[in-house]
């Protein structure tokens, strides 16, 4: 493997590697890997690992409140950003369209969206013509005036929008979405406000920083990278939903 593979690979986790999104990952993080392959427990349910159940329920509650979401919500581990996201979109089509309201139903992103979110769209049903791109602005947040607009022209085309997924923190930029304004709209027409924040979602951690995400709290779902700044292997993300008992987690 060191001589064969690794020597013929990007080293990322060298701690001068400051160009790409997912950090190095921390010493505490890589043995944790080790004993969970080392141990294997099989933890498909609260009787075969209760103790390690029970640190997945206390954490996903500590990351529900920090993201300032109800009692009521919950969550999970995922291997990764787009299973988190796919899982998410998941429960926004189970818990607002019925089977025969899909083929009407609109989704909404900006042109900075993660292709993780397409292809999740797709995996669960949707086809492209179904997927509407926002344009962004000059900070390349999503334009609030042209995601109104996208909907009314769809509502009066007949159509039923019932998603849009914003982003806190984009791939290319960073760029924060306006989260309460999208908000608001996604509230006006009864419609799912899922939050990509594979990237930046981290900063509630952050008390100097966590401003930059208000409205975060008013989404529906929310995806989190445990391996880009929180310096986590890569298979710890979490999907976190504002009610569970909505979307049956």
């Amino acid at each position: 493997m060191l001589r064969d593979v690794y020597s013929n690979t990007v080293f990322n986790q060298h701690p001068r590697s400051f160009s790409c999104i997912p950090s190095t990952a921390s010493l505490l993080s890589w043995l944790g890997d080790v004993m969970t392959n080392a141990y294997n427990p099989h933890a498909s349910c609260q009787i075969n690992a209760p103790a390690a159940d029970l640190i997945e329920k206390k954490l996903i509650r500590f990351l529900c409140d920090l993201a300032g979401y109800p009692k009521e919500s919950g969550g999970l581990f995922v291997s990764g950003g787009s299973i988190a996201n796919l899982t998410a979109l998941t429960a926004a089509r189970d818990t607002k369209l019925t089977y025969n309201e899909r083929g009407r139903a609109v989704i909404y992103v900006s042109d900075q969206t993660h292709a993780s979110v397409t292809k999740g769209l797709l995996i669960i049903g949707f086809c492209k013509d179904q997927i509407r791109t926002i344009p962004t602005d000059n900070s390349f947040c999503m334009d609030i005036s042209a995601l109104r607009a996208a909907i009314k022209n769809d509502m009066e085309s007949g159509k039923n929008p019932f998603a849009v997924i914003a982003s806190a923190g984009t791939t290319n930029t960073g760029s924060v979405d306006p989260l309460t304004e999208i908000s608001a709209t996604c509230r006006e027409h009864d419609m799912w406000l899922h939050v990509d924040g594979a990237f930046g979602a981290s900063v509630l951690l952050s008390e100097k920083y966590r401003k930059n995400l208000s409205g975060i709290e008013l989404s529906d779902s929310l995806s989190l990278d445990a391996h880009k700044w929180l310096l986590q292997t890569y298979g710890c993300s979490v999907v976190l939903v504002r009610n569970q008992e909505t979307v049956g987690s």
